[in-house]
C-alpha cells in the first residue's frame, strides 16, 4: 500500500509532499509524490502519537476545568473513585479510553496499571502498550512480593505489541526501604520504570525535612512521615543509589531545579510533561520547555482523562505549544513522537515502537492529521488539524474517517 500527503514528516526538519511505502505491516520506504492507494492531500503523515502517562482506568470525565479544592484532597478522592468503580468499571472505564486514545491518532500508550484493568481492557487492542504496574507501600513491611511482579513482567498477551514494567507511585506512597529493593530489581530484571516524582509543592520539604503539609498527608494515611526523611530530594537519592538510569520515566518533575534537570538527562532517563494536567492544578510553569532546550528527552502525556480533560495528543501538543510559546514546534512534535521512541530504544526495547523516524523496517504506525489554512510552519498549523486516520501495522482503524478525506 502506498499513501500520500502533502506533507511528509520523518521526525526531523521539514515536512514535505511524498508517499510512505509499506509492505507486510513495515514501511518499506519513502518515495516522492506519485500514484498512492490513499492521496490525503492537505496532511501531515507520520509516526503515529506516544502518550507516555496515562492512568486508562481513570479515563472518567474531569468534573471541573481546574482543582477545586487542595492536591491532597484531590489524591484522595481519585483513590475513593477507583474503589467505587470496583473491578469492572475499572476496566470498562479503560477500555472506553484506549477506544478515545486510538481516536485521537495515539499509536501507543505508557500505561499505570495498578490492578490489572488495562490488561484485560487492553488483550484485543491493536495498541502498542508499555504497561507498568503501580506499587504503593507506605510501610516497609511487609515488603514486596517479588514473585508477584516478576509473574505480571512475564505474563504479556502479545509479546509483539505489549511490555510490561514498574511504577512505583512516588516518592511519599513508596517507603525508602522497599524503594531500595525495588529499583535495583528492576535495573536487574532489565525493565523500564516510571515514578512520580517533584510532582506536589510539599514534596522536597517532606523527604528532606520530614515536615511539613506532606507530613500531615502521611499521618493521615497511618503513616510515619519520620521514615519518609531522606535529608535530600528524590533526585539526589536516586542518583547517590544508582538507581536513576536509562531505564527510568521521572513523571511530572514538577518542582525539579536545575541541577536535578541536568542530573536527570545525564542519566539517560527521560521527563515526563503533562501540560493539561499541570494546568488543572494551576501549578507554576513547568521546567520542561527549558529543559528540552537543554537537550533533555521530554515526553508528553496526558495523565488521566480526570485532570487533562481528553486523551487527545494534538490537544496535548496544542498545550504544550500555549505553555511554551517560544520553544520550536518541532521540538513539541518530537516530545509526542520521536523522543519515546528512542528512551525506550535506550531502555533496551528498540523494536517495539521503532524509531518514529519513518525508517524502513519500522512498524507502520502512522498518523494523519489536516492541515487547516494559514500562514505559519506546517506543523504550527496542525495543531489545530483534525486527525485523519490512524494505522496500525498498516490496517487503517478509522475507515470512514479516510473516505471522507478521500
Amino acid at each position: 500500500m502506498r499513501i500520500s500527503a502533502q506533507a511528509i514528516w520523518n521526525g526531523h526538519g521539514t515536512a514535505r509532499p511524498g508517499r510512505i511505502s509499506i509492505r507486510d505491516g513495515r514501511i518499506e520506504q519513502i518515495l516522492p509524490p506519485g500514484p498512492a492507494d490513499i492521496d490525503l492531500g492537505e496532511a501531515i503523515l507520520c509516526a503515529g502519537f506516544v502518550n507516555a502517562h496515562l492512568h486508562l482506568d481513570l479515563s472518567l470525565p474531569r468534573p471541573t476545568e481546574t482543582m477545586v479544592g487542595s492536591f491532597d484532597d484531590w489524591l484522595l478522592s481519585v483513590v475513593e473513585a477507583r474503589q467505587q468503580l470496583g473491578e469492572d468499571g475499572r476496566t470498562i472505564q479503560a477500555a472506553a479510553g484506549a477506544e478515545e486514545t486510538l481516536a485521537g491518532g495515539t499509536t501507543a500508550v505508557f500505561d499505570i496499571d495498578p490492578a490489572g484493568a488495562s490488561i484485560t481492557a487492553l488483550t484485543d487492542s491493536p495498541l502498542r502498550r508499555l504497561l507498568l504496574r503501580e506499587v504503593i507501600a507506605l510501610n516497609s513491611r511487609p515488603g514486596i512480593d517479588f514473585e508477584a511482579l516478576g509473574h505480571f513482567l512475564r505474563g504479556a498477551n502479545d509479546g509483539d505489541r505489549e511490555l510490561r514494567g514498574i511504577s512505583p507511585h512516588s516518592s511519599y506512597t513508596v517507603h525508602p526501604e522497599v524503594l531500595a529493593t525495588l529499583l535495583p530489581w528492576c535495573r536487574e530484571q532489565d525493565v523500564p520504570w516510571a515514578m512520580h516524582i517533584a510532582e506536589p509543592t510539599w514534596e522536597r520539604e517532606l523527604l528532606v525535612d520530614g515536615s511539613g503539609a506532606g507530613a500531615r498527608f502521611l499521618e493521615g494515611l497511618g503513616a510515619d512521615p519520620a521514615s519518609f526523611r531522606r535529608g535530600q530530594t528524590m533526585i539526589e537519592a536516586l542518583h547517590g543509589s544508582g538507581d536513576l538510569t536509562r531505564h527510568g520515566l521521572i513523571i511530572h518533575g514538577n518542582e525539579c531545579s536545575e541541577d536535578e534537570i541536568a542530573t536527570i538527562g545525564d542519566s539517560g532517563a527521560a521527563l515526563v510533561w503533562c501540560p493539561r494536567s499541570h494546568a488543572f492544578f494551576g501549578r507554576a510553569p513547568h521546567p520542561a520547555p527549558q529543559a528540552a532546550k537543554k537537550g533533555l528527552d521530554v515526553l508528553l502525556g496526558t495523565d488521566g482523562k480526570v485532570s487533562s480533560g481528553t486523551l487527545s495528543m494534538l490537544d496535548e501538543m496544542g498545550a504544550a505549544r500555549a505553555a511554551a510559546a517560544d520553544l520550536d514546534i518541532e521540538t513539541i512534535w518530537k516530545m509526542a513522537i520521536v523522543n519515546p521512541r528512542q528512551w525506550l530504544a535506550r531502555s533496551g526495547h528498540p523494536e517495539l515502537l521503532g524509531s518514529g523516524t519513518l525508517k524502513e523496517g519500522d512498524p507502520a504506525d502512522l498518523v494523519a492529521v489536516s492541515i487547516p489554512d494559514g500562514d505559519g510552519p506546517l506543523l504550527e498549523r496542525a495543531l489545530s488539524g483534525e486527525v485523519l486516520g490512524t494505522w496500525i501495522d498498516g490496517r487503517a482503524l478509522q475507515p470512514e474517517m479516510l473516505e471522507d478525506a478521500q
